[in-house]
């Protein structure tokens, strides 16, 4: 009996995912939902489609995510019940299938307001004045008009020992427009 309970407390702190909850989107009850309620569950993209497949009256979107400097460690952006936030977390990928990732396992959240319409978290394409892209790095963006740069509002520095956003002060940080010119 001493085995099986140590082999289970091993599985916990060594299999990503073992021991942690998964967050139910198709039961999510908007009355108690807080996006920090999320942090030690696990957030499952499989759950969810893509954002076209919700209509205005579906409690969960689900906008995509990106890995964060080569790790498995992903940034992904969400809206449940109104309330948009971003993730960091650990992918969730489950012994049968490792390369399919199921969902991410939260270690912290992001959360901002949308005052306007407009407003998106960006992950990639930010740079901090003349230096190159940084994949470590999140900022909020006014992307309402077509620019080839929008300026940061705000901005946060993903520490990558602690899994956590850390804000910064925003000046000088630019983000990419994709769509710039199209």
């Amino acid at each position: 009996m001493k085995t099986f309970v140590l082999a289970l407390v091993i599985l916990a702190y060594v299999v990503p995912g073992f021991a942690h909850e998964r967050v139910p989107l198709t039961k999510i009850d908007c009355k108690t939902f807080t996006p920090q309620g999320v942090v030690g569950k696990e957030l499952a993209s499989v759950d969810v489609v893509s954002p076209e497949d919700f209509s205005s009256k579906k409690q969960v979107k689900y906008f995509g995510g990106s890995l964060v400097g080569g790790s498995d460690v992903s940034f992904e952006t969400w809206e449940i019940c109104g309330k948009s936030f971003g993730v960091l977390g650990d992918l969730v990928r489950p012994a049968e299938n490792p390369d399919r990732p199921t969902g991410v396992l939260v270690t912290d959240v992001l959360k901002f307001k949308e005052e306007k319409k407009g407003l998106s978290l960006r992950f990639l394409g930010c740079k901090a004045g003349s230096k190159g892209e940084s994949v470590e790095m999140v900022a909020l963006v006014d992307d309402s008009k077509d620019m080839e740069w929008y300026p940061a509002l705000r901005a946060w520095n993903v520490e990558m020992k602690t899994k956590k956003f850390v804000e910064n002060t925003g000046k000088g940080i630019v983000c990419m427009n994709e769509m710039h010119g199209e």
